[in-house]
Order: structure tokens, then C-alpha cells, then sequence
């Protein structure tokens, strides 16, 4: 009886220690594999590239968002509570738009490889350690509707962390931007075939956040982004003609340093030159200012070379001059 039994136990510690060895080998095997979206997560449009639905907030206008542990509070402005969601849990959203990058490469239209940045200017103004932009405003240009539309237009001023834009590969640091956006098209904000503006919160190690989606009626808007509070922006968009405004106030704590400033052209599907405003139409980007610690810089913009390139349907970007930036399409 006795060797029966021991000869039973054995093989149930052996088993047992099989099952335990297969367990960590799995554990393992999806620790080393790089995460990846849910297969169903719907993709959205957003003025920094493609992100799971799930992942993109709607925030009333004169919200106030502020980044928690683990969750997002939307305060309406009257202070009382919007919505508090928890932080999106699907990984390596970013990497996901690169994925579908390739599969348009793939799509038989190469020239038209039109997602990310098409051209923009940057430059560093103020540091980690003793100085940091406070303010950047600016006023730019409506031009005429595209003869069609299947696309997704972006263009803004912006304030960055780091310097990096899409389609580059994603960083490894915490990476952030503000932006008052003018859009044509549709993005997870809304939109069609008209002109709107919204004011945007794009981070990769959170959710994204835009305040409503506005129809522009007049021809220029103005963007405006201060700094209110050691690490909160007031981020708005107003159609110049009308009054009409968009914003949010955002909180974070790696808002505290946005030292990096640009002006940009961004796309999303464009398929054909006349998805773009008619030949010759530009964006105008005038009137620019910002202040560091509180006091007016000049900048000294640089034409950047991180995205598409070539830029799709030819465009161009000039600096006039310190507060002049012009877009060609």
C-alpha cells in the first residue's frame, strides 16, 4: 500500500510541477511579446494620429480636465462633475497608427501615404531647469473647402515636452502636446465637409481629451494657450469673425514644461491633391507671440524634417518672419 501511495503522490507532484513550469512559460512568453490593442477597439481620427474610440474624450466647453491615478475627472464650469472615466487600459495605442501606416503603404496608392505631419516649424524655448514658456498665442487663415473629401485635415499652433512628431517611431519618455486645432473632415470629435476647430489634450501615456467641435464660419481663427497654474493650460480656439470660442483648461503633471513650440500641416487619408484645399491656398499664420516665465520671446523658428517625407501633394511651409508662418498647399 505503501509504495502505491508514494507512487501516486509522485506522479501528482510531477503533474503538479508540470502544470506550474507550463504556467510560467506562458507568464513569460507574454511578458516578452509586445502588447497589442484589442482586435475590436475601433480606431478614430485625432489631430496627433489613430487611437482606439475608447481612449478619446469629450470635454464641455470651459471644462476643466485633471489627470489622476488611474482616472480622468471632466469638472464642467461650474466646478461640479462631468465625468470621472477610468484611464484607458488598451496598450501601445500609437503603435497601433503606425500599424495601419503600413497597411496604407500596402494599399496600392504610395504617393498618398498621407497619415502624420506633412510639414511644420519648431523650436526650443525655455528648459526644464530654470525656464518655461508661459504662453503662445496666435491668429491663422481659413482657405477654401477641398473639391472633395474622403480626408482628414489638421493644422496648429502647438506646445510638446519633447520634440518628436508622427509618423517617427514612438518615444520612449512620457510625451505630451496642447493644441488649438482647425480641422476639415472627420475626426473622433465629429466633423464633415466643413471647416471646425476644437481645442485638444494628446498624450501617449494617457487618454485624449477636446473640447467641442465648433463649425467655423468666418475666415480666420485664433489660438490661445497659457499656462494658469504650475501644471495647467487654458487651451482655446475662437473664430475671429463670429466670437464664437471652444476650450478646456487640462491639469498634469507633465504639463509643467511645454518647451517646445510648432506650427503644422497634419493629414489622414488624403488620397488625391484634391482632397486639399484648391492649388495655391495657403494657411496664414500671423500675429504669433509667446511669453516665457511671463515676458515676450522672439523665436527663431526652424523648418522641421521629421515628417512626411516627401510632404503629400507638394506642400511647403515659409517663415516670413518671427510671427508670421505660412503654409502652402
Amino acid at each position: 500500500v505503501s509504495s502505491i501511495t508514494v507512487s501516486v503522490n509522485w506522479k501528482m507532484m510531477t503533474t503538479k510541477f508540470a502544470v506550474t513550469a507550463a504556467a510560467v512559460c506562458v507568464a513569460a512568453l507574454a511578458a516578452a511579446a509586445p502588447l497589442l490593442p484589442a482586435a475590436s477597439a475601433k480606431e478614430v481620427v485625432t489631430p496627433f494620429g489613430r487611437w482606439p474610440q475608447e481612449c478619446v474624450h469629450a470635454a464641455p466647453h470651459g471644462s476643466h480636465v485633471v489627470n489622476e491615478d488611474g482616472f480622468i475627472r471632466i469638472m464642467d464650469a461650474a466646478g461640479r462633475l462631468h465625468k470621472r472615466v477610468k484611464r484607458c487600459a488598451v496598450a501601445n495605442r500609437y503603435r497601433r497608427g503606425q500599424m495601419r501606416q503600413q497597411e496604407h503603404k500596402a494599399s496600392g496608392k504610395p504617393n498618398f501615404d498621407s497619415d502624420g505631419w506633412q510639414v511644420y516649424t519648431h523650436q526650443r524655448l525655455g528648459n526644464v531647469s530654470n525656464s518655461n514658456i508661459t504662453q503662445f498665442l496666435g491668429t491663422w487663415s481659413v482657405p477654401q473647402k477641398p473639391d472633395e473629401q474622403a480626408q482628414t485635415l489638421f493644422t496648429f499652433t502647438g506646445l510638446q515636452n519633447i520634440d518628436w512628431v508622427p509618423p517617427q517611431p514612438q518615444p520612449f519618455g512620457a510625451f505630451d502636446i496642447i493644441q488649438p486645432v482647425l480641422q476639415f473632415g472627420a475626426s473622433a470629435a465629429g466633423g464633415g465637409g466643413y471647416w471646425s476647430m476644437a481645442s485638444w489634450y494628446v498624450t501617449l501615456s494617457s487618454d485624449v481629451v477636446y473640447s467641442p467641435l465648433t463649425p467655423v464660419k468666418g475666415k480666420s481663427i485664433f489660438g490661445n494657450m497659457t499656462k494658469v497654474a504650475d501644471d495647467a493650460w487654458f487651451i482655446n480656439t475662437v473664430d475671429v469673425e463670429t466670437g464664437v470660442s471652444t476650450n478646456v483648461t487640462v491639469s498634469r503633471s507633465i504639463l509643467r514644461h511645454q518647451p517646445w513650440i510648432y506650427v503644422t500641416l497634419e493629414t489622414y487619408d488624403v488620397e488625391t491633391c484634391l482632397q486639399y484645399p484648391p492649388k495655391g491656398s495657403v494657411f496664414d499664420y500671423t500675429k504669433m507671440s509667446i511669453k516665457v516665465d511671463g515676458k515676450l520671446r522672439t523665436p527663431d523658428w526652424e523648418i522641421g524634417t521629421q515628417g512626411q517625407q516627401p510632404p503629400v501633394c507638394g506642400a511647403t511651409i515659409d517663415i516670413v518672419d518671427p510671427s508670421h508662418v505660412t503654409i502652402h498647399t
